[in-house]
């Protein structure tokens, strides 16, 4: 087991140091402030009085809660509660996929602990890990005998991500497969698990799907090549990723009930994501990219038995490439330096709105309600309507701010946001510009706003308010 914790090692000073780099999703801000309402006793709702479920992982904002009881950072608290996660997932892919083979997992954790995408994901502070590693726990406890626990536990961490439900159908076919009987006791246990919580959920929200889906759904469908670059093209590491992961599939598949398995489940998951034409945020496919390290990890150690390399000894095989790729992040680590958006954004929000008493009443209209929600504690008017349905009553931002007159803005820094309150007359009386919150620390507007282009999924922000 040394060489396994060594592995750990390596990941975990990987991943620390990318957090320090790489700030945490701001929609990971609204799955916490769930977490806040529900352990201070306003329920498991976004605004305080409305209920509204806006996130897709319900169980991961009750978790979210439990580092406020002991006062800890939440976005700091899930860095680590997702790095354990995560060396569980290389643990149970160590034992059982590997079979303790130290060659492919000092690949596997030399891939893992490079992969920008990955780090990325990870040190974002959302449920992907946690879904990654109950997902491979489910298929380990399927084919280990347990498959009563197996089906339990794929079925509740559908509240984590509704795509769980993949992996239960691929695991309910392959039993059909194989005992050549249809499960029917097994989909009743997984429709029983499944139907008490949503239940409550109708209940408590009065429907059964989350705001946040139901807003998301308005969108049109996305381009085949939209998905394609989304789901295995998301970065220049990808290139690499994507024909080793191809050439792994297709020697390894049958390799052991794991591979065929997690592999599968993979190709399903993205079969998934093609057939809806969803917009895909970076963290949906963690545990696709996970799947498809797996099989690279494979595909080059027979590349490299063909090529001769394993006879270059033990250290090249075991220790070099995952130490190479530590250095590399500690390059990184002093080139880049503390995340523009942790320290220009984030930081200042807190600093800003550190007495959250004083603006409980106040309206926030906002298009980022993440960290600004979390922060200020203030009733946020979400205009994405993933927390607010009743902003589509309204054609436009500008409609809902005249009609709900909200005492701040806080807006992307684009033309036509700028535009919108500088050259309106009645919005440029009303509203005062307090200040910018840019990534890159640029504290006003620049002079020529005009010529200013739309950036939208940048986090830079401008904030007004109301005289």
């Amino acid at each position: 087991m040394k060489n396994f914790f060594i592995g750990c090692i390596v990941v975990a000073i990987c991943r620390l140091l990318a957090a320090y780099m790489i700030p945490t999703f701001d929609d990971a801000f609204i799955t916490f402030r769930y977490g806040y309402n529900f352990l201070h006793g306003h329920g498991l709702v976004y605004n305080e009085g409305e209920k509204i479920m806006g996130t897709t992982a319900p169980l991961f904002a009750i978790i979210s809660s439990v580092p406020l009881m002991f006062s800890i950072s939440v976005p700091k608290f899930f860095v680590f509660f997702n790095l354990f996660c995560d060396i569980g997932s290389l643990y149970i892919v160590f034992r059982f996929f590997f079979n303790r083979n130290y060659q492919m997992y000092f690949l596997l954790v030399a891939l893992f602990a490079f992969d920008p995408l990955m780090q990325r994901i990870a040190v974002g502070g959302m449920e992907a890990n946690l879904f990654l590693f109950c997902s491979l726990s489910g298929i380990v406890l399927y084919l280990n005998g347990k498959k009563t626990w197996a089906f339990i536990l794929l079925t509740i961490i559908y509240f984590l991500r509704p795509e769980a439900l993949i992996l239960l159908a691929v695991l309910l076919c392959y039993d059909w497969y194989n005992t050549k009987k249809i499960p029917f006791a097994y989909g009743f246990l997984c429709a029983l698990v499944l139907a008490i919580p949503l239940g409550l959920i109708y209940l408590y929200y009065g429907q059964f799907l989350p705001q946040s889906v139901v807003a998301k759904s308005t969108v049109g469908r996305s381009s085949f090549f939209y998905l394609a670059k989304s789901i295995f093209f998301m970065n220049t590491f990808s290139f690499f990723v994507f024909p080793l992961m191809l050439f792994g599939v297709l020697r390894n598949i049958n390799r052991n009930k794991y591979f065929l398995i997690a592999g599968v489940w993979a190709g399903c998951y993205a079969l998934a994501y093609f057939l809806r034409g969803p917009f895909i945020w970076t963290w949906y496919i963690y545990s696709i990219e996970f799947v498809s390290l797996i099989f690279v990890s494979v595909a080059l150690t027979e590349i490299f038995i063909w090529m001769g390399i394993e006879k270059l000894g033990q250290p090249f095989r075991y220790y070099l490439l995952p130490f190479g790729i530590l250095l590399i992040w500690v390059a990184g680590f002093f080139h880049f330096g503390r995340s523009g958006v942790e320290k220009n954004v984030y930081a200042e929000l807190k600093k800003d709105f550190s007495d959250p008493v004083s603006r409980k009443d106040s309206v926030f209209f906002a298009d980022d309600i993440g960290a600004l929600g979390y922060y200020t504690k203030g009733y946020v008017y979400d205009d994405l309507m993933l927390v607010t349905p009743q902003a589509a009553d309204y054609k436009s931002a500008y409609q809902r701010i005249i009609h709900i007159q909200p005492h701040y803005l806080f807006l992307y820094t684009d033309s036509i946001y700028v535009n919108m309150i500088r050259k309106d007359s009645l919005l440029s009386k009303q509203y005062t510009f307090v200040k910018r919150y840019s990534a890159g620390g640029e504290k006003e507007i620049p002079a020529d706003f005009a010529k200013m282009g739309k950036i939208v999924y940048r986090q830079d922000y401008v904030l007004f308010k109301r005289n």
